[in-house]
């Protein structure tokens, strides 16, 4: 396991990766973060990452806001795949032009989030 040590240095969202503890090389690398905005963090994580010899560098994120010019940072980051979630929409252009990027519905795990809650039952059951 490694991690990169991202640190927000003002009180603009823009953060930046410092260091890398832990050994990457020819491993395949998979970046996890709740959202991503500008897409710049997530590009200085995969280059900090392959600039320490990793073999594969894939993203996992909940929320793939895409604001400002994030399909032209994504695009163009040493990326294999991008993987996100339904959460918020992710338009046909924007798909199209970010050839890594996947996107999972999340509708069958709300619906049935709904259904446990309104029949009363446990909501541990779907992680199972």
């Amino acid at each position: 396991m490694a991690i990169i040590d991202k640190r927000r240095y003002d009180d603009s969202e823009q953060a930046q990766s410092v260091a890398l503890i832990g050994d990457v090389k020819d491993k395949d690398c998979i970046i996890f973060d709740d959202e991503i905005a500008t897409g710049g963090s997530i590009r200085e994580a995969a280059r900090i990452l392959r600039d320490f010899g990793a073999a594969k560098v894939r993203v996992g994120v909940t929320h793939p806001i895409l604001s400002g010019n994030a399909t032209d940072v994504l695009a163009n980051a040493d990326l294999d795949e991008i993987v996100v979630t339904d959460t918020v929409p992710v338009s046909v252009e924007k798909r199209q032009a970010i050839p890594q990027l996947r996107v999972l519905s999340t509708a069958r795990l709300f619906g049935d989030a709904i259904l446990r809650i309104h029949g009363g039952r446990s909501l541990s059951e779907i992680m199972e």
